[in-house]
């Protein structure tokens, strides 16, 4: 599962987070993997300074996938991101002639080990991002209810469709309307837009997520939205 849109500011880190989390209470093992090389999910994680080998490291050949794999909490692992990740288009360029299978073949090991395998990306369509939407069984757009975002959605469904055509490959999009807000006519006007219009109207998820302070307040603290004695309309 991927989590990516061109536009930055969208939530994937936090949706990434929250979706990781609420599959581990349910039992499930998962494993993240931050390619965005600002490290957000890393840090949601608070995993911030923590000293492992991150997917530039393990391309380099410097560490193996299996001994970068950092244990969050039970039932969520995770591979971080730091600045060096920045550099990973430029590996793919150089050393592996942009091989869009790449990420496929490193996590093949692991698949069996894992319920989920979880890609936060970067807000990019750069040869690594591409290579973590290969690897990808269902791709999940967040999407902000503002023009930019809609621009951008549409890009990025144009290019998962033509990656799955090139591939053979059957990928699930599913587009998430999240920061939704009752208030502004904006809201309503872009939702209704996505849900009515036929390029996408079969792609979006029928649940909303509301605009809510405490996604940002969990995230800010290094925990997530479920880490509270009472479930709060975020949760």
């Amino acid at each position: 599962m991927c989590f990516h849109l061109i536009k930055g500011g969208v939530g994937k880190t936090t949706l990434a987070q929250s979706v990781a989390t609420r599959v581990s209470l349910y039992g499930a093992k998962v494993l993240c993997i931050d390619l965005d090389q600002q490290a957000n999910l890393t840090q949601a994680f608070g995993l911030k300074h923590t000293d492992s080998p991150n997917m530039y490291d393990i391309l380099s050949s410097k560490a193996a996938i299996q001994d970068s794999i950092l244990a969050v909490c039970p039932g969520i692992d995770l591979i971080k991101s730091s600045l060096s990740n920045a550099k990973l288009d430029h590996l793919f360029f150089t050393e592996f002639t942009n091989d869009t299978s790449l990420i496929t073949s490193l996590i093949e090991p692991l698949r069996l080990d894992y319920d989920y395998i979880i890609f936060d990306c970067p807000p990019t369509l750069g040869a690594s991002v591409q290579s973590a939407l290969i690897a990808s069984d269902t791709i999940v757009l967040p999407i902000n209810p503002d023009l930019f975002s809609v621009e951008g959605l549409k890009i990025c469904v144009d290019e998962i469709k033509t990656l799955a055509e090139t591939f053979h490959k059957n990928i699930e999009i599913k587009i998430v309307i999240n920061k939704y807000d009752n208030r502004t006519i904006l809201s309503h006007e872009i939702s209704q837009f996505l849900f009515e219009t036929d390029y996408f109207k079969d792609l979006v998820v029928p649940t909303v997520i509301h605009n809510n302070q405490d996604f940002s307040n969990k995230l800010s603290r290094g925990v997530s939205i479920y880490d509270s004695p009472s479930q709060k309309k975020s949760a």
